[in-house]
């Protein structure tokens, strides 16, 4: 099933989130408060009413402009949210700034096609798409992309500029078929948990010289191997490594980092440490595990 056209749209609906009538290739008509997504039937219009108390909210959707232009709207937050029927999206979305939960849960997006060049939020906006294979966008002007791909297994290929993503906490957690990453990640301040059990990952390439909080972030990432990246800026690198058993060597700049606890723990494979750790107050279990490191460091 794809998404055909927007009929109807309020901006400011139910929740201060937008509500709209769209209709899909099957035919029907679907409806939302902002909320729920339901196919466009009285009865199910007499539901969203009784249980979210939003007459108003319908009576102004029902009575707004017919087809207003999709290219134009900035907000489309959680428009198709746990539509599971969904497996198609192409439109265009350039003036898109709010996309919050617009595909969460949709579990049988397998395409999207879009430009999103202006989106600023993305915050939870494909989490759980987990037949979505390859995501190819423009995302320059991202800066919030919180879960924005969290647990989107079927993933194996990501191509989009990041250079404007400050947080990306959990982005990509629990991506397990991504196997590489070599976007611009220059403007990235918070990592926490963003390739968190990417455990088919094996190479990461990037500029993180302004990452600051890299908590977890390659944790449970079992594959990789290569990592290249500038961390100059890195503070908190707690358990950030934890469980990259295949992971060889490290050789990056961590001058600035003060929390480095379990930061490598269970890295079996490392061989080879070469860093500047003189900033360094907490290393407690830094290198538990690494059993091919010199002792004094594992202790």
């Amino acid at each position: 099933m794809k998404f055909k056209k927007l009929i109807k749209y309020i901006e400011d609906s139910y929740s201060a989130k937008p509500s709209f009538l769209i209709l899909m290739s099957d035919g029907k008509e679907y409806i939302s408060n902002g909320c729920v997504f339901l196919e466009n039937t009285p009865k199910n219009i007499a539901t969203l009413v009784e249980q979210f108390r939003c007459e108003e909210h319908m009576d102004r959707l029902l009575n707004a402009p017919d087809s207003p232009d999709i290219s134009s709207i900035k907000n489309l937050r959680s428009m198709f949210e746990g539509c599971k029927g969904l497996t198609k999206f192409t439109s265009d979305l350039s003036s898109l700034t709010d996309g919050r939960g617009m595909f969460e849960g949709c579990k049988s997006l397998t395409k999207f096609t879009s430009d999103l060049s202006s989106l600023t939020d993305g915050r939870w906006m494909f989490r759980e798409c987990e037949s979505l294979t390859k995501f190819t966008a423009d995302l320059s002007s991202l800066t919030d992309g919180w879960r924005m791909f969290e647990w989107c297994e079927s993933l194996t290929e990501f191509t989009a500029d990041l250079s404007s993503l400050t947080n990306g906490r959990n982005m990509f957690y629990g991506c397990g078929n991504l196997t590489e990453f070599t976007d611009d990640l220059s403007s990235l301040t918070n990592g926490r948990c963003m390739f968190d059990w990417c455990k088919s990952l094996t190479e990461f390439t990037s500029d993180l010289s302004s990452l600051t909080d890299g908590w977890r972030m390659f944790e449970g990432c079992k594959s990789l191997t290569e990592f290249t990246a500038d961390l100059s800026s890195l503070t908190d690198g707690g358990w950030m490594f934890y469980g990259c058993e295949s992971l060889t060597e490290f050789t990056d700049d961590l001058s600035s980092l003060t929390d480095g606890g379990h930061m490598f723990e269970w890295c079996e494979s490392l061989t080879k440490f070469t860093s500047d750790l003189s900033s360094l107050t907490d290393g407690r279990n830094m290198f538990q595990g690494c059993k091919g490191l010199p002792r004094n460091l594992r202790d």
